[in-house]
């Protein structure tokens, strides 16, 4: 007969402050970058307005945040939403997303520290070589561009972060606090710059410094000329609903990176609704200013003829600098010495900070699967004296390396990952959302004793009804429009669905190994363990 199953403590401490928190949200939701990626979803499905489409965005974006910050206060642990769902719903669905994004975002983000390197610094240094008409600072930006350069150097910075997650949860959440305040005063210096310019005065500024190269009518009517067909904006087209989508993705990528380590928060029921709600506030006037700006004085032509050459087309971008609203709020400035470091600054840092919290968050999931069995169990040794889970962080430090080489001499394959990692993401948004629906009727014991969820009854299951309405048709969209996730390709349907099923089969499989050891796994379901 099995015997039952006890969870041990996991060894992590609550050390982490409503403030940290808040941090660790906001540099995974580097402000200012989502600018970018709407606008390049704008451009892809054009025919929507950015700034209308953004504000709509906050009503799945603000429900959600509140049905994290109830459940997850209710429950703070390490693995956040992992822990709570697994106990309501069966633990072989719950993990085929999560374990799924895991293993895809840490493919994927050592592509931001990469882009960090040649579009943070390479502006950076191109702007400043143009400003100051010295062509040595400009040709660094060109050394920049070199992948094994951008190899050698994210690898070093790669292996720093990991070293200090391991050494010091504090040290690691004030890099990260640190990133996070420098990127939301560039987004804001960003905006704000845009926003106090003129289309006119931009125009000026452009051809005064890249004419030689397209002046800002030639970016247009290059477009156009090759292949691109520019569609006046309106909420009734479909690119109107990609933009919803986009919009909503990613706001929901940045609010919830501190359920994953809720474990280690201080005053938990407090803290995690200030991180969540405050990070979807500060995040969409930062984004708003930014995205109104940008299409009001650069213009929703140019954004996206620009974007279109430079990614379609970029034999024909000869400016040298990447298309992005950085770079359009530095030429704003009239590249002002100043201006053009702050700005392109919050791309660089927006990057290492968010990489810096993946490896918190990636590491914490581990550490719920191990201590579960799902996976084994040397990935939750958590160190004695620094109570960090080190093994986790030097696993994920191994699957950064393979992501960077994607990224650097393969950046299709980076491509390609976007579709399977936004519908899985979706997916995942679903079944958290269909959980807690199930909650009082699936996890009736569990239920009986949550105590702030039963507080916020109608809250709950309202911001539940409404994630998953709209996360589920945003999923079955995007799935059946695979083209917002990237080129097409059969591939990535075969990688995405080998991920979904991997999670399910190594749930069956330690489940087995672990019964012909006496142990019945499935008991550990039953509660919610102790942090």
């Amino acid at each position: 007969m099995a015997e039952v199953f006890t969870r041990k403590a996991t060894g992590v401490v609550r050390e982490a402050s409503w403030f940290q928190a808040l941090m660790s949200n906001i540099a995974q939701l580097q402000i200012g970058l989502p600018g970018f990626y709407v606008f390049l979803t704008a451009w892809m499905f054009p025919g929507w307005d950015v700034p209308t489409i953004f504000l709509l965005s906050l009503i799945p974006v603000t429900t959600h945040a509140i049905l994290l910050s109830i459940m997850t206060s209710q429950f703070p642990r390490s693995g956040g939403d992992y822990v709570w769902a697994s106990r309501i719903l069966p633990p072989y669905v719950v993990t085929s997303t999560i374990f799924a994004l895991q293993v895809i975002g840490a493919l994927v983000t050592p592509g931001f520290i990469d882009w960090g390197i040649y579009g943070g610094l390479g502006t950076i240094f191109t702007c400043l070589g143009i400003s100051l008409n010295n062509p040595a600072m400009s040709s660094i930006s060109t050394t920049l561009q070199d992948p094994n350069v951008r190899f050698l150097i994210v690898s070093i910075l790669i292996w720093v972060f990991a070293i200090v997650n391991i050494k010091s949860l504090k040290l690691s959440l004030k890099w990260i606090s640190t990133m996070a305040i420098l990127g939301t005063i560039a987004g804001l210096v960003s905006g704000f710059t845009l926003l106090f310019s003129s289309n006119q005065y931009f125009i000026t500024q452009w051809n005064n410094l890249f004419g030689s190269y397209l002046t800002y009518d030639q970016v247009i009517n290059t477009a156009i000329s090759n292949g691109y067909e520019y569609i006046p904006i309106g909420l009734g087209t479909f690119g109107a609903l990609f933009g919803l989508i986009a919009c909503t993705y990613e706001m929901n990528i940045g609010y919830a990176a501190s359920i994953s380590f809720a474990g280690e928060i201080k005053s938990a029921r407090r803290s995690i609704p200030i991180a969540t709600l405050a990070c979807v506030a500060l995040g969409a006037v930062v984004l708003f200013i930014m995205c109104w700006a940008q299409q009001n004085v650069v213009g929703q032509k140019f954004i996206y003829s620009s974007m279109y050459l430079f990614y379609s087309k970029p034999e024909l971008w000869t400016v040298p600098a990447p298309a992005d609203p950085f770079l359009y709020a530095v030429i704003a400035t009239g590249l002002n010495p100043i201006l053009a470091v702050i700005i392109p600054l919050g791309l660089l840092s927006g990057c290492l900070g968010l990489v810096a919290v993946s490896y918190i968050v990636s590491s914490r999931y581990w550490l719920a699967f191990s201590f579960d069995r799902f996976l084994p169990t040397f990935f939750s040794k958590v160190d004695k004296k620094h109570h960090t889970p080190w093994v986790n962080i030097l696993f994920f430090g191994i699957i950064y390396e393979i992501g960077l080489a994607f990224s650097c001499y393969y950046a299709a394959g980076v491509v390609y990952i976007g579709l399977p990692y936004r519908s899985i993401s979706l997916l995942n948004i679903v079944l958290i959302a269909a959980s807690v629906l199930l909650f009082p009727v699936i996890g009736k014991n569990l239920y009986e004793h949550a105590d702030v969820v039963k507080k916020h009854k109608v809250l709950t299951l309202l911001s539940a009804a409404i994630s998953f309405t709209f996360f589920a048709f945003a999923a079955i969209y995007v799935i059946i429009h695979p083209e917002y996730g990237g080129p097409p390709n059969i591939g990535v349907w075969i990688f995405m669905i080998i991920l979904l099923l991997l999670g399910p089969i190594i749930w069956l499989l330690s489940k087995i190994y672990w019964s012909r050891r006496g142990l019945d796994t499935s008991l550990v379901y039953k509660e919610v363990p102790p942090e």
